[in-house]
């Protein structure tokens, strides 16, 4: 049995490259086909030698600064891959990697990391922010939503089994799309994120910033800087920390930290992790747990189903309802009161179910019945992967896109959206 796998684009390592990984340590045959390549090279050993096949895109010179620029091309970019000598597709999908076409008797199984971006949910808010920036923002962006609601809503209609990270994500898919959604919870490296022995809880509590907090004062800092007596350290970058810096409060840290292993110690010796993002992956709230850290977090979304509530048998982390500062200073008061009914080991056992072991095995089953299914309606049997070893990574592109092919593709793309 043939097996192709699709990403979205390969820029950095983040949630949904560590299930890539563990689809192609399940695949080991695999081909990866990606929008754009741009994985440094001392990150390509999560791609298990893997050859990888690139789009048009990968010639422009936007690909390798914010691929998210690139949005309106990522459907047609994904659906020209030629995937018909594939039985089974697997797509990868925070955004475009489902949006590949196959033929009839060929497997679809798409792993959606979230909701799309793009979707009924978020349209207001995308269509407010055009408008801020372009005097005819708002309309344009909504006729490239239409666009893309349709590529969305066909695309879909192709995959044979939707799965997804979480109940909460699996219910938004459900409402968009009327169709069942499985749910297997996204692989955490829970023997790398985990307690040592004799390291101390040190007094302060830490906190991560993402990209799209920078541009307003982050409410977890607001909320500290209101706490002198309480110490925050503050990890992220210069783009993240934006202008949460400039009015934190003397008891406010900021610290860029380059690897995980540092973020690991930090996790290992913090009091408690405060996090006020809505996550749909939750995976740093697992990887927290996972060395044995209490939470404190918003009652939304991939939380729910991570952290145990002061009132289960082995409570884990304290939730707050809203990410108003007033909420996160109520929050960290109620852990000071609390803490000493959360104990490692009960973080710790939150995590575990979050083993790649058993990402894999739950995966496996899921496209053993639906290749069963399959084989069952189209009367053919599809043969076992063999798992040889991989060899060397190495890039393949698709066709040997010039500059000038790669805008004739843009140019045929755009005349599509107008």
């Amino acid at each position: 049995m043939r097996v192709a796998i699709t990403h979205d684009w390969l820029s950095g390592i983040g949630g949904s490259e560590r299930v890539l990984e563990q689809l192609l340590r399940l695949y080991p045959e695999a081909d990866l086909y990606t929008a754009m390549d741009h994985l440094p090279e001392k990150r390509r050993q999560i791609l298990l030698g893997a050859r990888v096949f690139t789009s048009y895109l990968q010639k422009l010179p936007l690909s390798n600064n914010d691929p998210r620029k690139l949005l309106p091309l990522l459907p047609n970019a994904m659906g020209r891959f030629d995937l018909s000598p594939y039985d089974l597709v697997i797509s990868n999908s925070r955004i475009a990697a489902k949006f590949v076409r196959t033929r009839p008797g060929q497997v679809h199984i798409g792993y959606m990391s979230s909701a799309s971006r793009f979707r009924w949910d978020l349209q207001l808010r995308h269509l407010q922010a055009r408008a801020r920036t372009i005097p005819i923002g708002g309309q344009m962006t909504a006729l490239l939503l239409d666009h893309l609601r349709v590529a969305d809503e066909a695309s879909t209609a192709r995959i044979d089994r939707i799965v997804t990270t979480s109940r909460s994500v699996a219910t938004r898919l459900g409402a968009s799309y009327q169709r069942p959604i499985h749910v297997i919870h996204p692989p955490v490296d829970i023997d790398f994120w985990s307690p040592q022995q004799g390291v101390k809880r040190e007094d302060f509590y830490l906190a991560l910033l993402s990209g799209d907090t920078g541009a307003r004062m982050d409410p977890v800092v607001e909320a500290f800087s209101s706490m002198p007596h309480r110490r925050l350290l503050v990890v992220g970058d210069n783009e993240s920390m934006g202008r949460s810096v400039r009015g934190a409060a003397s008891n406010v840290e900021f610290r860029q930290v380059e690897s995980d292993e540092v973020l690991r110690d930090l996790m290992r010796k913090a009091k408690a992790l405060v996090h006020a993002t809505p996550d749909e992956l939750g995976l740093l709230l697992v990887e927290a747990q996972g060395c044995g850290l209490p939470v404190i977090t918003l009652e939304r979304a991939a939380a729910l189903e991570i952290v145990q509530r002061l009132d289960s048998d082995a409570p884990s982390g304290i939730f707050f309802e809203d990410r108003r500062p007033a909420s996160i200073v109520d929050a960290v008061e109620r852990f000071e009161r609390e803490k000493y009914r959360i104990y490692s080991a009960a973080c710790r056992e939150s995590a575990i179910r979050f083993r790649p072991e058993a990402f894999r095995a739950q995966f496996s089953s899921l496209v053993s019945e639906t290749l069963e299914e399959s084989s069952l309606h189209f009367g053919r049997p599809l043969l076992q992967v063999s798992r040889e070893t991989a060899v060397p990574c190495r890039i393949v592109e698709e066709q040997p896109w010039g500059v000038e092919e790669a805008l004739d593709a843009v140019a045929a793309t755009v005349d599509v959206y107008v």
